[in-house]
């Protein structure tokens, strides 16, 4: 049997938290092989340089793609939108996958996204459907919903919001929310341990 791979993409610690346990249970499965590329703030020293705690939980890391400026105005992040979309492409050519998987809503997934439309690659989208009205995660959330072909969502309510955007329900899975797993593997601390 071919096992079925899928490229995963993570740019943050946040993102990275909620996706570790997924690759874990990939790496574990006999029919799916992740391959982990890693760029944003990952790569960046200013923000603890976290591409090493991956390492360090054993992930292997298969590529990177650093598109990072050190200004956050609205011309920054659209140069760095840019670069993005340049360092991605090289990721889509240089390495051969199944699908790709993206969560959430930040502005820097859509370089993932134009360049998985562009390379004809399905899109699997985790944590759809979602709502934090009135910043633009809300409208880049949706635009990734829209040209997702898989929606892992985290709760019925959400799964009825993608299915409200006219995605087909036979795409839309409700799976629960990836971060609850990561606190029911860490287990229980002491009030203690807590305070310190």
């Amino acid at each position: 049997m071919v096992k079925k791979t899928v490229a995963i993409f993570t740019t943050t610690r946040a993102d990275f938290g909620i996706l570790s346990p997924l690759i874990h249970a990939m790496e574990r499965d006999s029919e799916i092989e992740p391959l982990v590329f890693v760029g944003g703030t990952h790569l960046a020293s200013e923000h603890g340089k976290t591409i090493n705690e991956i390492k360090d939980l054993g992930i292997t890391v298969t590529d990177t793609f650093d598109y990072l400026l050190n200004d956050d105005d609205s011309f920054s992040l659209s140069k760095s939108m840019g670069i993005a979309c340049f360092e991605t492409a090289h990721v889509f050519r240089n390495h051969t996958f199944d699908y790709i998987c993206v969560l959430g809503d930040r502005f820097e997934l859509l370089s993932i996204i134009i360049n998985a439309i562009l390379f004809k690659k399905p899109i699997i989208h985790i944590s759809g459907g979602e709502k934090t009205e009135g910043i633009i995660d809300e409208q880049i959330r949706h635009m990734i919903t829209k040209a997702a072909h898989l929606h892992f969502v985290a709760c019925e309510e959400y799964g009825k919001n993608v299915e409200r955007m006219g995605e087909p329900q036979w795409r839309i899975h409700n799976t629960g929310a990836l971060n609850v797993e990561e606190m029911v593997r860490a287990g229980e601390i002491s009030k203690e341990v807590l305070y310190n």
